[in-house]
């Protein structure tokens, strides 16, 4: 591998649809050719996968109102704070502190439990303090089931990928070319989520697909040289069987040498690839064993506005 001026795939963003002309009857959409340039015969849109895991007990983990509740009972602990400030005679940044923590409790998904009952690092005093505010918590602590899918899924290597297609007959969803992690991601909120389940790969490509997609490639065009631009925005130039391991899940664009000729690209916040290319070379890559549906420079793929059927 070899870096290389990244002047070689400034065609790619000449041809990209801009990020600006996304408007359509009052909402904001994004399309396919916002990320990948409108100048291919065909396109593919291939999802990253989910994965289970063999060494944890698949439970249904039930989401409902539990991120509302915490955050509720952070809000009223700040309000008596604030109203008593001299009362309690405060460390300094205190409340600052609790605003903090109020706001980093409310964006997990998965808390630990333990961790909740003593929330913030103080001193012992505030802690007796807390104690004493926070008995009429103690009932809402007992019904809620908290676990932390985090640690559980650091102390598991044993993972095994799970599609999309699966996934979404789990969650009774419709699997189109424009479904979206956010409909999955809304059901589990309703539903609850599996404790064995880890969620695809956003930012860059995902291992499997990227081993996959150079294996593909290969065997199409023989072992020629092509373009890979990694996340930190470098631009090497390699031969498909000389890319190591480890570069494998920090892919976010491969590309043909030759300028326009075909191109696999991800973005950040995306959980897919999209390729364009051939009829032929479309045709080829969804042989291989990786999750993908055709799709077109049209086709709607953003977060919120692009599923229409779930």
């Amino acid at each position: 591998m070899k870096k290389i001026n990244s002047d070689k795939i400034k065609w790619i963003y000449k041809n990209i649809k801009p990020a600006s002309d996304n408007t359509f009857d009052g909402k904001t959409y994004w399309s396919v050719n916002h990320i990948i340039p409108n100048i291919f015969e065909n396109y593919l849109r291939i999802f990253h996968p989910f994965y289970k895991s063999r060494d944890i007990d698949q439970k249904l983990i039930r989401q409902v109102g539990t991120e509302t509740k915490i955050h509720k009972y952070f809000e009223e602990f700040i309000r008596v704070f604030e109203l008593n400030e001299k009362l309690f005679q405060l460390p300094n940044n205190t409340l600052e502190y609790l605003r903090y923590l109020k706001g980093e409790v409310y964006n997990l998904h998965y808390i630990d439990h333990d961790k909740l009952k003593n929330p913030c690092e103080l001193t012992q005093e505030l802690k007796l303090k807390f104690n004493d505010f926070s008995k009429w918590t103690k009932k809402e602590f007992s019904e809620i089931e908290l676990i932390d899918c985090d640690y559980l899924h650091l102390n598991t290597t044993n993972w095994y990928p799970v599609s999309w297609k699966e996934m979404a007959d789990y969650y009774n969803l419709f699997f189109h070319e424009s479904i979206t992690l956010n409909s999955f991601m809304l059901r589990s909120k309703l539903f609850g989520n599996l404790s064995n389940l880890k969620w695809p790969q956003m930012n860059t490509m995902d291992k499997k697909i990227s081993k996959t997609l150079l294996e593909a490639i290969q065997s199409i065009n023989g072992n020629q040289p092509i373009l890979l631009l990694d996340s930190n925005i470098n631009l090497y130039e390699a031969l498909p069987t000389e890319i190591p391991e480890l570069f494998l899940s920090n892919i976010l664009i491969i590309s043909s040498a030759k300028e326009k000729e075909w191109l696999c690209i991800t973005q950040s916040d995306a959980t897919e690839t999209y390729i364009g290319g051939t009829h032929e070379f479309i045709d080829k890559i969804s042989n291989y064993e990786i999750e993908s549906l055709e799709c077109t420079p049209e086709t709607m793929v953003d977060w919120t506005n692009a599923d229409n059927y779930n």
